[in-house]
């Protein structure tokens, strides 16, 4: 099989991967559980684990039926962590189980989601019925910078595009990766058993971080020429595999919207103002003096 073909083959295409920013409406009732054998309770047929995490007050995973489906994030106001703001993270496990609807009404019902949705990372993925080795030959793998490859027993397993640390990328990073090895290591069976019965099922992976991410919609997220879309504009520069979609590429580059030069002068004017007072404030102070007082008397 030819890689320019290997579109044909899509066996699978959606999110695999989502967080935004809300926080829980009931985090009451994480105050009276602890980080011991008592970690854990039942709420709207979940079972929750309280879990310590380094960056965040505490982590809550959200399990049924032994599946780890969503976490949420409790943001820290102690200074030695440095996490910001509340969030919820949606796993593959949780896209495979539950449908739009369900995971929407998950949202809405268990977190506050601020009027301006704002999301912090998602992931597309698109299965293909192809080797790995057939959807690499696709790939220019000897031009890649920051390219990588992992495998064991000299098996190619995953291939990546992009650093793999989120301090040093906070826009995109690609994966291609074997799924019936990667769902074989993870013990997810009887969750994939319709991909084991395939001779080979490839994935390519775009994970979209923060700085892009945020100028997604949930509305624009969950249609699958929008996601063709994105694989197609963020892969056309390692690989040719989807310039045979007929639909055009989306970029979430957002240029910044420019500020007239007469605002930037107001803005220059009142700040000019504000040191201005400063300084005048530390004198009145030096001499005892309130210089609130002395500018409302003004």
């Amino acid at each position: 099989m030819s890689y320019k073909n290997i579109i044909n083959s899509i066996y699978h295409l959606w999110i695999d991967h989502l967080e935004i920013y809300a926080t829980f409406l009931h985090e009451e009732l994480f105050c009276w559980v602890d980080f011991d054998n008592s970690n854990q309770l039942f709420f709207w047929g979940y079972q929750c684990i309280k879990v310590e995490n380094p960056r965040y007050e505490y982590q809550v995973i959200f399990t049924k039926d032994d599946l780890h489906l969503f976490s949420y994030f409790k943001w820290s106001t102690a200074k030695s962590k440095i996490a910001t703001k509340d969030y919820v993270a949606f796993y593959s496990t949780c896209f495979r189980v539950y449908g739009k609807e369900i995971i929407l009404n998950i949202m809405t019902q268990l977190f506050y989601v601020p009027n301006v949705l704002q999301i912090r990372r998602f992931d597309v993925c698109i299965d293909i019925l192809a080797p790995i080795s057939t959807i690499l030959s696709g790939f220019n793998i000897l031009n890649q910078r920051g390219a990588t490859f992992f495998g064991a027993k000299g098996i190619l397993e995953t291939y990546y595009i992009g650093d793999k640390k989120n301090s040093t990328n906070r826009r995109h990073l690609i994966r291609v990766y074997n799924k019936k090895i990667d769902i074989l290591k993870k013990g997810k069976n009887e969750l994939y058993q319709d991909y084991l019965l395939e001779q080979d099922v490839t994935r390519i992976e775009l994970e979209v971080r923060r700085e892009l991410a945020k100028n997604f919609s949930l509305e624009e997220l969950f249609v699958d020429e929008n996601l063709l879309g994105l694989l197609k504009n963020y892969c056309w520069q390692h690989t040719m595999i989807f310039e045979g979609l007929d639909i055009p590429k989306i970029s979430l580059y957002r240029k910044p919207k420019p500020v007239p030069y007469q605002a930037i002068q107001l803005n220059a004017q009142s700040l000019l103002r504000v040191r201005i007072f400063l300084w005048h404030a530390r004198g009145l102070l030096a001499r005892g003096l309130d210089p609130m007082y002395a500018l409302l008397s003004q």
